[in-house]
């Protein structure tokens, strides 16, 4: 038996859209690969208020790809808010 959820209803039908989606993997998302040390790049936040907002959600995917890079291919990265946004630079 097949329990239903109200809050989130099944549908059928519904066409994928093109493109990579929201929940792509950071890894192919972001530049990790082609990074050289010294190199940058900038994840833009929302403007909410604040000089440097980002979701929490894009955040935490940064940080653990940031640690995925260090463990299984000894390269470093560093991150610092800048204007809405974060900044990542390869550092070793």
């Amino acid at each position: 038996m097949t329990m239903s959820n109200p809050d989130f209803p099944v549908e059928s039908g519904v066409p994928i859209p093109e493109g990579r989606g929201l929940w792509h993997s950071p890894s192919k998302r972001y530049p990790w690969h082609s990074m050289a040390v010294g190199d940058s790049f900038f994840v833009p936040g929302s403007a909410n208020g604040e000089a440097a907002y980002l979701d929490p959600g894009v955040r935490a995917k940064i940080f653990h790809q940031m640690d995925y890079q260090r463990r299984k291919h000894k390269k470093l990265f560093a991150a610092f808010p800048g204007d809405n946004g974060i900044r990542v630079w390869r550092t070793e």
